[in-house]
């Protein structure tokens, strides 16, 4: 029996008070089902904590929420807990990581949150991490997919106008060598007719006007 007790407080001890977990600074905790965690922030030296759901239980969710409050104590049964939904989330295929952005307002101890459970798929394995808080809002990490997808697309479109420049070039170069070719005329051929020198001129013979042609006249015959 005493053994009994001892392992039922050892379990406790491990688990918690009052079976909350708790999720050191920068830490994470895996779990199944609805689960109170808190954070100490005895240490915690910002404003913000920033906090990841991550799940994959093969199904596709559009939404997701936690609660939280801010305590010196670690009760969790007071009903002074606040519903909040994520500010980010990535998404690959059913596995899902939503962010969330919890402000803290004053200095307390402790922050408890609580991290639903689905109805239709209850031992669903969650891990929840407590990461770095910058004020860029994420915006660090889009920027550089955005410049990222832009080189990508800038070295392939480089890529394209190199081989349509190289298959440009070809063909122009091939239609020169063409054009340097032999005509060949579409009638029939003849063998060129040989050349001789041009012949010497003389010079025209001078011209005398015609003699007067005289009738005979009757009457006279020719003395001899």
């Amino acid at each position: 029996m005493r053994i009994l007790l001892f392992s039922i407080l050892l379990f406790a001890l491990v688990l918690g008070l009052d079976g909350i977990l708790k999720l050191g600074l920068y830490g994470q905790k895996q779990f199944q089902g609805g689960t109170y965690l808190y954070l100490p922030l005895a240490d915690y030296d910002k404003d913000v904590v920033r906090l990841s759901v991550s799940f994959d239980n093969g199904r596709n969710y559009t939404q997701f929420y936690i609660y939280y409050r801010q305590s010196n104590d670690l009760d969790t049964t007071t009903p002074n807990i606040t519903r909040i939904t994520y500010s980010s989330k990535i998404k690959y295929k059913t596995k899902h990581t939503f962010y969330f952005d919890i402000r803290i307002y004053n200095g307390t101890d402790y922050l408890i949150f609580y991290v639903p459970t689905f109805t239709n798929a209850s031992l669903t394995t969650m891990t929840v991490k407590h990461v770095e808080y910058s004020n860029d809002g994420g915006t660090g990490w889009i920027i550089f997919w955005i410049l990222f997808a832009f080189v990508f697309i800038l070295v392939i479109a480089s890529f394209i106008f190199i081989f349509y420049m190289r298959g440009r070039r070809n063909r122009v170069t091939s239609s020169q060598i063409e054009d340097k070719g032999p005509t060949i005329p579409s009638g029939p051929i003849y063998p060129t007719q040989p050349s001789y020198p041009a012949q010497p001129s003389y010079p025209t013979q001078p011209s005398y006007p015609e003699q007067p042609i005289y009738e005979q006249q009757p009457g006279y015959q020719n003395a001899y």
